[in-house]
């Protein structure tokens, strides 16, 4: 049952729509206008074998059966490689625009998943706005969040996110029984009641806003295609919103298990491979919108460094983030410290904020990175 507290929670998002016309909302040239797609590969992702220290003695002596030989590996170095299934990132990594971000984390992390989300998400501040919901609303856009829920990074009850929830594509509104309060809930207020008029109004646009919405994402052209897993499913959602016309500049993704405490070296092995096509395929399909895009990709915290009993590796701290695109100066920024754990956990080296510094000004210039914190 849907209370009226409940309701109008929901309803916070399309009174900020309210002074929008669809049809201006979904003609606009968003040609030449940059985006920055933050995607969070959940559950803790493998730093060590994703970014391969294949020569350190303490990384094969710490996993005598998850250690990937260097036969097959994609090297970035003299000392480092990528995973086999990052074909795609290595091949832009060697143009120059990969810039790999290996150590990165909280120097007073914790093994929480949901502790350790909320920080990154809030930079900082647990329980607050989130990241990019601040430089949503420095930058007058409003931030997109495709994935399970919407994510805590775009997150402000001054500036409401677009929430794409699921595999579907935009809707008004998915439930029936919500559809029929949000029409009938003021059905009996005087004409004249300026909330009355104001809320009508946020219903209105919202539905004409989302049945166009859905049929030009439905319509949009694809030259590469996605694959049909949670992968692809969320980088397509994230293609036809944008090539729909909707002036989306900040995305966050959310997508995939990578908290391999078992069988890691199969599961690990299918979901980078995963991630690497449909990030591919998403980039490619942009470039004939002429929208330069940056994408981020994180995680919550990487893994041990030794392997644990099950085939597989527990939380640990120190991770690996990369960032990718036209405008990217490509590199290596920070490193592993194996030799110097900190409790048998990688030792952070690049604070999280300097990773969203970095994307920022690689998607927006150094001045909107300066005014993130």
């Amino acid at each position: 049952m849907f209370t009226r507290r409940q309701f109008i929670k929901g309803l916070l998002a399309g009174m900020a729509l309210s002074a929008l016309n669809p049809l201006e909302v979904l003609a606009a040239d968003n040609t030449g206008k940059p985006i920055l797609v933050a995607v969070h590969l959940t559950g803790g992702n493998d730093a060590l074998n994703t970014l391969v220290p294949f020569k350190e003695a303490a990384y094969k002596r710490s996993r005598p059966n998850l250690a990937i030989g260097a036969k097959g590996l994609l090297t970035v170095d003299k000392d480092l490689a990528l995973h086999p299934g990052l074909n795609r990132l290595h091949e832009r990594y060697q143009q120059g625009r990969v810039l790999l971000i290996p150590g990165v984390g909280r120097e007073d992390h914790d093994r929480s998943h949901f502790r350790s989300s909320d920080i990154w998400h809030g930079a900082g501040n647990p329980g607050g706005d989130g990241w990019l919901a601040n430089l949503g609303l420095r930058m007058n856009t409003t931030p997109v969040s495709i994935g399970p829920s919407v994510s805590r990074a775009v997150a402000c009850p001054d500036h409401p996110p677009v929430g794409l929830v699921g595999e579907k594509p935009a809707h008004f509104p998915a439930q029936k029984k919500l559809q029929q309060v949000w029409f009938d809930m003021y059905r009996n207020w005087q004409a004249d009641h300026s909330a009355g008029r104001r809320l009508k109004r946020s219903a209105a646009v919202v539905e004409e806003l989302t049945t166009r919405l859905e049929s030009q994402m439905a319509g949009a052209r694809l030259l590469y295609s996605f694959s049909d897993d949670e992968f692809g499913k969320r980088f397509e959602m994230a293609y036809r919103l944008i090539a729909s016309g909707f002036p989306a500049q900040l995305l966050h993704l959310s997508m995939g298990s990578f908290d391999t405490h078992s069988d890691q070296l199969e599961n690990h092995a299918k979901q980078l491979s995963r991630f690497d096509a449909a990030a591919h395929a998403f980039l490619e399909n942009l470039k004939s919108l002429g929208r330069p895009t940056t994408i981020m990709v994180y995680s919550e915290f990487g893994r041990r460094v030794a392997e644990n009993f099950s085939g597989g590796t527990d939380h640990g701290a120190g991770g690996l983030a990369w960032i990718m695109g036209e405008n990217v100066k490509g590199g290596i920024h920070g490193h592993y410290q194996l030799e110097d754990l900190r409790d048998g956990d990688l030792p952070t080296v690049v604070n999280y904020r300097t990773l969203y510094g970095k994307a920022v000004a690689a998607s927006f210039g150094e001045q909107k990175s300066l005014a993130l914190f």
